[in-house]
């Protein structure tokens, strides 16, 4: 029982949950990474997905990847995004809440191969970290390329801190494209996140 509630505790203070995106499962005739929040249950009935999983030579590493595009739906264009929060998808979009985080990591670090359709688009890997007023504590924010990467790639970024609070929630955005200006088939491979 100690045992038990050990690895509960250690699990449950993890940053990234499925950091290599080797956890999936089947909703009808598509995958969600395990532990992830997508848009696929808002547009799969549509036949549309903005997050799907790689394999082969799209992983960096293990047997599989995330990969995100950035897509239309009825005129509206959406990100292909995966988030460790929820979603929220009406007016004014955004995430809230997160998963039980207390660290304090020096930076976040990934592979990645992209995609942009524009020189004007470029997704990112962001690391949020919360306070149990829902403050933030720390902010990092890595922007990939608006030019094609073909290989894999490593990023890195510091965490930049804003106050010496202990976090109490953290959330990651990957997003195949920029928040404010989305441009449709832009893709992004991510994988080995920590």
């Amino acid at each position: 029982i100690v045992f038990s509630s050990f690895c509960a505790a250690i699990a449950q203070n993890a940053a990234t949950p499925n950091p290599g995106f080797e956890n999936w499962t089947q909703v009808g005739n598509h995958y969600d990474p395990d532990n992830w929040n997508t848009l696929n249950p808002n547009t799969s009935i549509l036949g549309v997905f903005t997050c799907t999983r790689a394999s082969g030579v799209d992983v960096h590493s293990g047997n599989y990847a995330i990969k995100l595009t950035t897509k239309s739906v009825f005129g509206v264009t959406a990100n292909g995004i995966a988030s460790t929060a929820t979603l929220v998808t009406t007016p004014p979009y955004g995430v809230t809440g997160g998963i039980p985080y207390t660290g304090r990591p020096d930076s976040i670090t990934g592979w990645f191969k992209c995609n942009p359709a524009s020189t004007a688009d470029s997704g990112f890997a962001q690391l949020v970290l919360l306070d149990a007023n829902n403050d933030t504590v720390g902010f990092c924010r890595y922007t990939f390329p608006n030019t094609a990467v073909s290989s894999y790639t490593r990023f890195s970024k510091a965490v930049t801190y804003f106050s010496s609070a202990t976090p109490a929630l953290s959330y990651w955005i990957l997003s195949s494209s920029d928040g404010a200006n989305p441009v449709v088939n832009s893709n992004i491979f991510i994988d080995d996140i920590d």
